[in-house]
């Protein structure tokens, strides 16, 4: 998308900072510990006890989300009639920000956070693996 409001490869950038940090240590940290809680006596109430380690870390993803587009959202909210910042916006956010974008750029993110959720959310998942 050609515009004067952002440059795309500036985005593509932070973007990238974001997504690294989503697979390289939030996906790994969330896969292990989902695994370690398989250890315990009660895996669910392990894994209660990591939100807390966990509530800061996610809060942290949050501010990796491009600068670009948190600008635009300023922008937006200041001057919603014009047009052409929500159209950018709404681009940037699909491509970066959109299911299928974290979906498919941050893998080791999903299978952690899969892996996390069902040690914490579901007790025959872990019957499961525990009886194999």
């Amino acid at each position: 998308m050609k515009t004067e409001l952002f440059d795309e490869n500036l985005v593509k950038k932070e973007a990238k900072r974001q997504n690294d940090y989503l697979n390289t240590f939030l996906g790994i940290l969330l896969f292990t510990l989902g695994f370690s809680c398989l250890g315990l006596e009660n895996p669910t109430r392990g894994a209660v006890v990591c939100i807390a380690l966990l509530l800061p870390l996610f809060y942290k993803a949050i501010q990796y989300v491009p600068e670009t587009i948190i600008t635009l959202r300023v922008l937006a909210k200041e001057h919603p009639e014009n047009e052409e910042i929500k159209i950018s916006l709404k681009y940037l956010e699909k491509k970066y920000l959109g299911f299928k974008s974290i979906f498919t750029s941050n893998l080791v993110y999903m299978v952690g956070v899969i892996m996390f959720g069902l040690v914490l959310l579901s007790p025959d998942f872990v019957y499961w693996v525990k009886s194999s």
